[in-house]
């Protein structure tokens, strides 16, 4: 037990410093949500619905599903596979507390993993406690919560994966090369992108470690026993994912062209917002706080490493050159793919000229084989991880007291300098959902979907935001496909609801404007209900202010009283029309009709980069 008291220490450390961070979130676990309303938090704690949801309660694999873009449903990868397998797990615990609790933990995690590879680095306790309080007090560590992209929280995953990778290289045998492909393999599963941060990583690793040691044969077998291992698992996965999105088809040309030449496959896209500027790395950027715009906010972050920081990981170089060294190499590419696929520079004569950059190269690479990435500036996760580990081995126990002392005052005053001259605002953002809560225990009076009006006539991000918040309520299918990007890629929900009369009507409505002349919307009904819809759900415009008069007059007179209400939010249950099966007959036919001109007439562009 003493043995392992600075490892319990450590933890203690990381645990309060977690609580402190995101302070007072802690006080509020299931009152708000941690992360920006701005970003992709929602869409991520509509994953962890979900995947509890099938999990939990409809006991099956989350890999296809049909509570959105219902009826036809659609295969879906889960992007946080870990998370989501947690909340599982944390079913009892209330959806918004437990993902509080698991972006708690990952921060936590990130400290603890990072000590642990700044002690193997060092062999100091002081060492683990700076490294761990670097990594975890980081910008890019935030930044993952801020961001809401919840599977990039796990950087943690980078020092393990690091610390099993040194362990093989140390001169472990079979079974640990076993271990470092699996684990290789297990990060890519949890957060693509922390998959391949940790391969470049573990390949940078293995190529020094091939030039330094006698037994170059057997370590270069160990490496190709963990690669293959990693590959075979990943591979399959990796097609899955990239199927779901629509892209399954190998480009028609081969690997070498595909990568050098331009006008096959994919576009490669990253916006100027995405990409690395250098001196972000040492600038604070406080005054953009509240005046940046939401791209900015959303991809700005992360960025600030900090002078103190910088100089710490300078002195670790000068006292241990040649074990720093791959680290070094690591904190360098990271920079450099971070810097996106274009970097502009000025000439001599004032010319502005984009230079080509590695990122370029990478992701069609990536692109050939599944998706390329549209975020290099997430390469810093790389980085950050290598200049703290680079920042350990300043320290070890060759130093003398006082020196000791002045590198852990550097190291943490870099913690501090970051908290204060970062993008990011402390208190961190956090968001409170709608209620929605006069829809709770609908799900046990009926067992239909739900047509969701307002994603039906407008599919913006506020209505997706409340759309969702309303599912994790309600707990039914709904016809439309809640989640940026993804929505573009399955529409026959959403086009169904297009072709209906009544949506298209009612919608004048609902935009306070002059309705159309009312129709027979009996055939509406009858295909809702043929298609598995019982329930109709209207909120208003922005969802503040009271709905219409002569919109909820002419759904009561159609569909009935409400099932339940508030002055912005009512649900309707869908009644069996009635009709003889000739009428039934005419509906099928010109339901048909109308939802083939829709197909037809549906001209949005394609996804956005």
């Amino acid at each position: 037990m003493r043995k392992l008291r600075p490892f319990f220490a450590l933890l203690g450390q990381s645990l309060v410093l977690s609580v402190v961070l995101t302070w007072p979130v802690v006080t509020r676990l299931n009152g708000v949500v941690l992360g920006s309303p701005d970003a992709d938090t929602m869409k991520h704690l509509w994953t962890l619905w979900w995947m509890r949801r099938v999990i939990a309660y409809d006991r099956a694999i989350p890999f296809a599903t049909d509570y959105i873009n219902f009826p036809s449903g659609l295969d879906l990868w889960p992007i946080e596979p870990l998370n989501g397998v947690m909340a599982a797990i944390m079913w009892p615990v209330p959806l918004v507390a437990t993902a509080n609790i698991l972006a708690l933990a990952n921060l936590t995690l990130n400290g603890f993993f990072a000590g642990l590879l700044g002690h193997r680095l060092s062999r100091s306790p002081l060492a683990a406690h700076m490294t761990g309080l670097l990594l975890q007090c980081s910008a890019f560590s935030l930044f993952t919560i801020e961001v809401g992209v919840w599977e990039l929280q796990h950087l943690w995953l980078l020092p393990l994966g690091f610390l099993i990778m040194l362990r093989l290289l140390d001169g472990a045998g079979w079974r640990w090369a076993a271990l470092t492909g699996g684990f290789l393999a297990l990060t890519t599963f949890a957060c693509f992108y922390l998959g391949l941060f940790l391969a470049l990583g573990m390949f940078v690793l293995g190529l020094f470690a091939l030039f330094r040691r006698g037994s170059r044969l057997r370590t270069a077998a160990l490496l190709l026993l963990a690669a293959f291992i990693a590959t075979a698992l990943v591979v399959p996965v990796v097609h899955t994912f990239s199927g779901s999105y629509g892209i399954d088809e190998r480009p028609g040309v081969g690997l070498v062209r595909y990568v050098f030449q331009e006008g096959h496959g994919q576009p490669v896209t990253d916006s100027e917002s995405a990409r690395l500027e250098p001196a972000d790395l040492v600038r604070g950027r406080t005054g953009e706080r509240s005046s940046g715009s939401r791209e900015l906010l959303a991809y700005g972050g992360g960025r600030l490493l900090g002078l103190p920081l910088l100089l710490a990981a300078t002195l670790g170089l000068l006292r241990r050159p040649r074990e720093s060294a791959p680290w070094v190499v690591l904190f360098f590419l990271g920079l450099l793919l971070a810097m996106g696929a274009q970097w502009q520079r000025v000439d001599a004569s004032g010319q502005v000229q984009q230079v080509t950059m590695p990122f370029l190269y990478l992701n069609r690479l990536l692109g050939y084989w599944g998706e390329p990435v549209n975020f290099p500036v997430r390469f810093l996760a790389l980085s950050v991880v290598a200049v703290v580990a680079v920042a350990a081995m300043a320290i070890d126990g060759r130093l003398s007291r006082r020196w000791r002392v002045v590198l852990a005052f550097l190291m943490a005053s870099n913690a501090l300098d970051v908290q204060a001259r970062q993008l990011l605002p402390w208190p961190l953002p956090t968001f409170s959902l709608p209620d929605f809560s006069h829809l709770q225990g609908v799900s046990s009076e009926n067992s239909g979907a739900v047509l969701d009006l307002p994603l039906a006539w407008r599919a913006d991000q506020e209505n997706r935001f409340r759309a969702m918040a309303a599912q994790m309520v309600h707990q039914h299918p709904i016809q439309a496909v809640p989640l940026e990007r993804l929505e573009f890629f399955v529409r026959d929900g959403k086009l169904l609801a297009d072709s209906l009369k009544m949506v298209q009507d009612l919608e004048a409505a609902w935009l306070r404007q002059p309705m159309p002349q009312l129709r027979d919307y009996r055939g509406d009904l009858y295909v809702l209900r043929q298609a598995g819809f019982s329930m109709v759900l209207v909120g208003s415009l922005g969802g503040r202010d009271p709905l219409p008069d002569p919109l909820t007059t002419e759904l009561e007179s159609l569909l009935g009283l409400p099932l339940a209400e508030t002055a912005s939010s009512v649900l309707y249950a869908i009644p069996e029309p009635r009709a003889t099966s000739a009428e039934r007959a005419a509906w099928t036919e010109e339901y048909a009709l109308r939802l083939e001109l829709a197909r037809r007439d549906d001209e949005l562009p394609g996804p956005a980069p």
